[in-house]
């Protein structure tokens, strides 16, 4: 191609991408010489444009629709590049699956083989907020009730952390507020002979677990704790919940187990015994849940649950037999 354009530009004085120009040839002395130089001129200029084209084509960018000049087109028209795709948008991420526990314990196991939902399954995915029933109910005490709106708070938070998963959403606010009423009577400064202390009655071995895990964990918590409201109405709950998925939701032996612990409750309801033996340091638990579970009725109309009536002493010594003959 470059020779061709050498040669091309020699014989004529037309440069490459240039309209041809009409030449006028020199005036010759011989009419007969007129015709040849017409011929060759032509030819000249065909060859040019031809050559225009092809050099053009050849330098012409890809995609790029190029008109020689001479033609319709003058100007190169550019043909759009083909859409890239959109980058695919980041799949949303699963949410994270629920690890089961196993809150249940053994039949007379010490408080300590239990496992608390909340410290065990930390930062759950969000769920719908918890909610008290709706259900017509009779104030308790101003000094009970007052406490009507930190005990929703925090079952609320629970409920969030899972410790009311389960059969454990059978536990409402007024229950908890049963509980109170008996066990300290609203006074948040309470204490009991064997040291349970606050608004729950709770011992700090037994709050060491709720809170931490590890009842070795006792001498390091700091003694306000043991007396702060929320903390204190917080270990309460996560225990009877702990009660409840331990006893099948029963509400009657729930409560057995947050007086005389949850291992010895579950000896006796799963030895078939119909009430708690009033024996061995267990008495005031064998009228300790009929007494709740009545106030629990009185505040919550409507509400229809079976109350055991307490054990007399002369089933005791039937009682013992039945438990020294259970396996499990």
């Amino acid at each position: 191609m470059a020779k061709a354009f050498t040669e091309f530009a020699r014989q004529d004085s037309v440069f490459i991408g240039t309209p041809a120009m009409p030449v006028t040839p020199a005036p010759s002395r011989k009419r007969t010489g007129r015709g040849r130089f017409a011929a060759t001129l032509g030819s000249v200029s065909l060859a040019a444009a031809l050559a225009s084209t092809a050099l053009a084509a050849a330098c012409t960018p890809g995609g790029i629709a190029w008109a020689p000049f001479g033609s319709a087109g003058r100007v190169p028209s550019v043909q759009p590049a083909p859409a890239l795709p959109a980058p695919a948008a980041p799949a949303e991420p699963a949410p994270a699956a629920v690890v089961p526990l196993r809150t249940e314990i053994e039949p007379g196991a010490p408080d300590t083989a239990l496992t608390v939902p909340a410290i065990a399954r930390p930062n759950l995915p969000p769920r719908a907020a918890w909610q008290p029933p709706e259900v017509a109910r009779v104030p308790y005490p101003a000094r009970i009730e007052r406490w009507r709106p930190l005990v929703r708070e925090v079952m609320a938070e629970e409920w969030q952390a899972g410790t009311l998963d389960g059969l454990a959403q059978r536990l409402d606010d007024d229950l908890v507020l049963a509980m109170m009423q008996q066990e300290s009577q609203g006074n948040p400064r309470a204490q009991s002979p064997v040291g349970a202390r606050g608004l729950m009655q709770v011992m700090p071995r037994t709050f060491a677990i709720m809170m931490t895990g590890n009842a070795s964990l006792v001498s390091a918590i700091d003694p306000d704790a043991f007396w702060d409201e929320r903390s204190n109405v917080r270990a309460g709950i996560r225990y009877m919940a702990l009660a409840l998925q331990n006893h099948d939701g029963n509400p009657y032996w729930s409560l057995a187990s947050y007086n005389a612990g949850i291992g010895p409750a579950k000896r006796w309801r799963l030895a078939g015994l119909y009430a708690v033996p009033p024996t061995g340091g267990y008495t005031e638990t064998a009228h300790y849940t009929q007494v709740i579970m009545r106030s629990y009725l009185a505040h919550r109309p409507g509400l229809n649950l079976y109350v055991p009536t307490a054990m007399p002493q002369e089933h005791v010594p039937g009682a013992l037999e039945v438990l020294r003959n259970f396996r499990r």
